[in-house]
């Protein structure tokens, strides 16, 4: 790396704020990242790549929004690519739950850059959020004309499905979708496929062949990968195979969030894992170290509630559970009536009448 080329230290410190963000969050990776950014503005203050970097680390690293927005705006200003940066405050308004104004962003990245699969797909997340299934379909079948057969857009077109409880379209489109434990949406969306058809044999058959060659993957996929095991096993009534998984799992999750920067780092596995295993104490107390701010992101935040949800639901508090169920089906990002319909995680208040008017009553 040439110590004085501005554009590399900018696009370095891109690449540590996304590790730090999806793969490693520690101290050492954002503080990496942010060594990098402060290199290359003060080699090229007026650098665009810096400024979108700076923006970046704002949103991925810091999550703050309104300071991420303002470095975007600068990046266009400075020249870099327009696209890219109007594209990354789409992701931002929409943290923010500012949703039209999200789309409409992204409908200005698709006009700069028609070419550019991953802003279709990205409009298809926002439209998805939204429980505009139909509009995210035709989002990623424009993604699919630029890269035909991509497992990873397939598997998300087969999510819109599963939304709406059409496991039968989902299962046609997963055909076409490698098992790669490398992409854990492929992953998950098959697992999703599996639990809520209850073929919890063809769950367990892959996550056991996935863990006994897992070496090379990512220490977050491993345990993520063993708590889903865990479950499977415990659904087919295989309750000492199911905890040994759970609590190794568990004792993966917290190293992990021992070491993370990030609060909220691996809480909302740890709280599922810790329901499982009939652990009230330890759902408690990591629901309350729970960051408020992770709560209000409005993409993201109802994942974590609906994580709550489920962890009220194994531990048999039906009150809490649909508490937050009734909340998170009026709002953007929460669960769908398709899934909560069919995923055994909700089996514990199947029989409960507020349960089933609740499914009934709202469109997936």
């Amino acid at each position: 790396l040439d110590a004085n080329f501005a554009v590399a230290w900018a696009n370095l410190s891109v690449v540590g704020t996304l590790i730090f963000a999806e793969f490693e969050p520690t101290a050492e990776r954002l503080a990496e990242a942010k060594r990098a950014l402060d290199t290359a503005l003060r080699l090229q203050p007026s650098l665009g790549e810096a400024h979108f970097a700076l923006g970046l680390y704002r949103y991925r690293g810091l999550r703050d929004y309104d300071g991420a927005l303002k470095a975007f705006d600068e990046a266009i200003d400075h020249g870099v690519n327009k696209a890219l940066s109007i594209e990354f405050s789409s992701y931002v308004k929409r943290r923010q739950g500012k949703w039209e104004e999200a789309l409409a962003l992204n409908e200005q990245s698709q006009k700069l850059d028609p070419r550019n699969a991953i802003i279709y797909s990205e409009g298809a997340v926002t439209y998805h959020a939204l429980r505009r299934f139909g509009e995210a379909r035709m989002m990623i079948d424009r993604a699919l004309e630029i890269t035909p057969n991509n497992p990873v857009l397939l598997a998300q077109k087969a999510r819109t499905f599963q939304s709406e409880g059409d496991f039968e379209a989902a299962e046609r489109l997963l055909e076409h979708v490698p098992v790669d434990p490398q992409q854990p949406e492929l992953i998950g969306t098959r697992y999703t496929q599996w639990m809520c058809t209850r073929r919890f044999g063809d769950v367990i058959r892959v996550l056991e062949g996935v863990l006994a060659t897992s070496e090379s993957l990512p220490k977050p996929m491993v345990a993520n990968y063993r708590a889903r095991l865990g479950f499977a096993k415990l659904c087919v009534s295989d309750a000492a195979d199911g905890t040994r998984n759970l609590i190794r799992a568990r004792e993966d999750l917290e190293r992990l969030h021992d070491g993370s920067d990030k609060g909220e780092a691996f809480l909302e596995d740890l709280i599922i894992v810790d329901a499982l295993l009939g652990d009230r104490p330890r759902v408690e107390a990591n629901i309350s170290n729970l960051p408020a701010r992770v709560i209000k992101d409005a993409l993201y935040g109802p994942s974590v509630e609906e994580s709550v949800a489920s962890a009220w639901a194994q531990l048999r508090e039906p009150d809490a559970a649909i508490e937050i169920l009734q909340r998170l089906l009026s709002k953007p990002g929460g669960p769908t009536c398709g899934v909560l319909r069919t995923h055994p995680m909700w089996d514990p208040l199947r029989s409960d009448p507020r349960f089933q008017r609740m499914c009934e009553e709202r469109t997936p």
